[in-house]
């Protein structure tokens, strides 16, 4: 399995207002799960692009071949993050 983690570099990238754009993540996203794929923010919840061209309501993308993988990534990340 693989996985991809566009995450800020550092907490203070986090503190500092940097948002990603949709459009570096949308495409990407739709791929991976149409493969059977897992596209998420670092917390686990699902990337929303309702809100303009930032994902404001995310922090970081975590995308992974399976949910399983995917399971296991966030929570590595989330241990990390804190």
């Amino acid at each position: 399995g693989g996985v991809s983690l566009p995450l800020p570099a550092s907490k203070g990238r986090m503190g500092s207002g940097y948002v990603e754009n949709i459009w570096d993540h949308a495409a990407g996203c739709l791929l991976m799960q149409e493969a059977g794929g897992v596209v998420s923010d670092m917390n686990g919840r699902p990337l929303d692009f309702r809100h303009g061209p930032k994902l404001v309501k995310n922090v970081g993308v975590v995308a992974s071949s399976s949910p399983e993988l995917h399971q296991r990534v966030v929570a590595a990340v989330g241990k990390h993050a804190e």
